[in-house]
């Protein structure tokens, strides 16, 4: 970037009008002080640092005047730190030594030398907080300041507010203990006797044997207001939910009473296809309780749309003075849910409604602020309460007395998916148990991911590395390297029915974008599965091993295949996924279609269909706006992959560790896959990504613990 001008900044403080008195917008960069700032920009500078962030970072300094060169640098590096641990998910930072210098490390130029001593910069802008000359940035817990200090952690005002207001919520949930399902007027032992005879009508007819961690995961939902509900790839989590559903039909609930949801739009879809599959499996011989239940329960659907979220306004329709109506609130993939989502979910439940979160503690959590499922779930829950006795299977001891949230919370341990019968599936469930907690020595060997020396020996079963040298800082050496990978992946997992070039050839008819007949819609389903039995995933959007090059390397080859322009990108066969929620079409982000040729009277166009309820499909035209809504994924970023679920995985690892590159990242880019996953990469950066855990600092478990609960 080039600062030989004059500029005005995107005024993301000094346009607010409650700071606008407190520092006038600045018309140009000035040249001694705010210099500090531009020495973070240059060829080795932090890829987290861009220009939003800088100059968001400058107007905040700019804030404060009166200090020296070096007091402005250790200031700078105090806010970019701030800043680049809030986009990492955390709501604070600490202010100690092993912290803050290591952000302060993490974006410091490489090439800057003593002056971005993270030691250094650490230690002065704790000396300045202490003698109070940031008093213009930075204030104490009720001053309307940027930030804040609240037991030597720094927040960004609005992050504090919002983690008080989700503890006052989470709390008051936790305290009132005002369960809605169990007839209130009904003695305990009265309770007792209905769960019971419910739990052992679902047992008896259920078409899967559920274990005791499951059966108390279900009991422990219908008895208390607040369940967690965590475990790992197929540890029975659908089995949970669908059992749940029965009970409570069973214990006088009516089904339109349940709303069931999910973060994204294709979590929600992949809950419903679960749950749906589940259902069928009971048959036709089962009660009409179960009948009515998979004839009247609602679909899942987003959070955003459960609480009536409106784009244009930026509001909800249901909050604390406009409550949902559900009796029960079930969402499944809980570990997606940021902070901000959790306290808009916990201030439009009814203090009496039952709110049952399901999830894998160990995956990715929020792209935004908060790890609350994993803060939130205990290393040991108490699996205590009065229906402990009720459980037929074996429960692991009682340990009560470890905390609030302990006696809320039950993990599943036991995996039915990638069980022991299913080699491929033990295996990867065996390195992901390693990565779980962070046990990186001899990952790479006989036992954990097997090596591959060339893409000849890959099996596509359990966890596998081929060994690529990645490192070269010229992108197109990369791509070339990468290329052997793509040859041998079109082959064995990238095959749609008559190829890139038989999709193009074959022209679907429909006057309204759905009405395709019953061939058209065997046929689209066959392509859609196809292409949804295999996903590479990468680390990133950018840079050589990200998912822009990796896309355009397959948009290469089918517009080969097509004898199409280099500039053509929504090609038919080219699978796309939304970027954001579009709610006039239904269409949400991360929900995934297929280009195909589709003849809407005397003109053909290529047209981005997208799967319906029921196994139909509906086409929408690629006009500017759809189009600015989609994007290729034959590969897509490890964070946009959860909630599914495919046959194999490639994982496409950077050159060389950076933060992103963590072992939930691995854990869940790993267990997307059912048979095989291929790491693509050096076995040096994969056991470095092992070792490190995705750090978020945030104070909610820790004011729950210290409030009146």
């Amino acid at each position: 970037m080039s600062w030989n001008h004059r500029f005005t900044p995107f005024g993301a403080v000094s346009a607010r009008p409650e700071f606008a008195g407190a520092h006038p917008a600045p018309q140009e960069l000035p040249d001694a002080g705010e210099r500090a700032l531009l020495e973070l920009i240059g060829p080795n500078a932090s890829p987290e640092l861009d220009e939003d962030l800088f100059f968001l970072a400058w107007e905040l300094v700019a804030l404060q005047r009166g200090l020296e060169v070096d007091e402005r640098r250790a200031t700078a590096a105090l806010v970019i730190a701030t800043l680049v641990n809030l986009r990492r998910g955390s709501t604070c930072l600490p202010l100690g030594d092993d912290e803050l210098g290591r952000v302060i490390s993490q974006i410091a130029p490489r090439d800057a030398g003593e002056v971005w001593s993270s030691e250094r910069l650490a230690r002065d802008a704790r000396a300045l907080l202490a003698a109070g000359k940031l008093d213009a940035l930075v204030g104490a817990p009720g001053d309307y300041k940027p930030l804040i200090v609240e037991d030597d952690a720094i927040y960004h005002q609005r992050m504090l507010h919002y983690e008080e207001e989700l503890v006052e919520a989470l709390s008051r949930r936790l305290t009132e203990q005002v369960p809605g399902v169990l007839d209130p007027e009904a003695s305990p032992d009265a309770q007792l006797a209905a769960l019971r005879g419910a739990l052992g009508q679902v047992v008896a007819s259920s078409p899967v044997t559920l274990t005791g961690e499951q059966q108390a995961a279900i009991l422990l939902a219908a008895s208390s207001p607040l369940a967690l509900v965590v475990g790992g790839p197929g540890t029975g989590k659908t089995s949970v939910i669908v059992s749940l559903l029965r009970l409570l039909v069973r214990l006088g609930v009516p089904p339109d009473a349940i709303a069931l949801a999910a973060p994204t739009g294709k979590a929600a879809n992949r809950m419903q296809e679960s749950i749906g599959s589940q259902l069928s499996a009971l048959g036709v011989n089962q009660d009409d309780h179960d009948l009515l239940l998979a004839s009247e329960m609602s679909s899942p659907q987003t959070l955003h749309r459960l609480l009536g979220y409106s784009a244009r306004g930026g509001s909800f329709l249901h909050h604390e003075y406009n409550r949902l109506s559900a009796r029960v609130v079930v969402v499944d993939e809980s570990s997606m849910i940021d902070l901000f989502l959790m306290d808009r979910l916990l201030r439009a439940m009814r203090p009496d409604t039952h709110l049952v979160f399901l999830g894998d503690a160990d995956q990715l959590p929020s792209v935004e602020a908060g790890a609350l499922l994993r803060d939130m779930t205990p290393e040991r829950p108490s699996v205590d309460g009065p229906w402990r006795e009720l459980v037929t299977g074996d429960l692991p001891e009682a340990a009560p007395g470890v905390g609030l949230l302990a006696s809320h919370a039950i993990r599943l341990t036991r995996s039915h998916r990638m069980s022991a019968d299913d080699p491929d599936g033990a295996r990867i469930l065996g390195v992901a148990r390693r990565l779980g907690v962070g046990d990186a020595d001899g990952l790479v060997g006989e036992g954990g991911v097997e090596p591959r020396d060339t893409l000849d020996e890959v099996t596509w079963r359990g966890v596998e590395l081929h060994a690529l040298d990645l490192s070269s800082p010229d992108p197109n050496i990369v791509r070339a390297r990468l290329k052997s990978f793509a040859d041998a992946w079109i082959g064995a997992a990238l095959d749609p029915p008559g190829g890139f070039e038989g999709i193009a050839k074959r022209v679907l008819s429909s006057w309204d974008g759905k009405a395709f007949d019953e061939d058209e819609r065997a046929y689209i389903g066959e392509v859609f599965a196809a292409l949804a039995r295999a996903k590479i995933l990468c680390l990133t959007r950018v840079f050589a091993t990200g998912t822009g090059a990796i896309n355009e390397m397959f948009l290469a080859r089918v517009r080969a295949a097509q004898s199409a322009r280099s500039s053509e990108v929504f090609l038919p066969g080219v699978p796309v996924m939304m970027l954001r929620n579009d709610y006039e079409r239904e269409l949400f982000n991360g929900d995934q279609g297929v280009v195909f040729p589709v003849r809407r009277g005397p003109a053909v166009s290529s047209m981005a269909v997208f799967a319906r309820s029921g196994g139909s499909f509906e086409a929408f035209e690629l006009g500017p706006g759809m189009r600015a809504r989609l994007e290729p994924c034959f590969a897509m970023t490890v964070h946009k992959s959860q909630g599914s679920e495919y046959e194999r995985v490639a994982l496409v690892l950077p050159p060389e560790p950076i933060p992103l590159l963590t072992r939930e990242v691995l854990y869940t880019a790993l267990t997307r896959s059912k048979k095989g996953s291929l790491v693509i990469g050096s076995g040096d950066v994969l056991e470095h990504g092992a070792r490190e855990r995705m750090i978020r600092f945030s104070r909610v478990v820790e004011k729950i613990r210290g409030s009146k609960a």
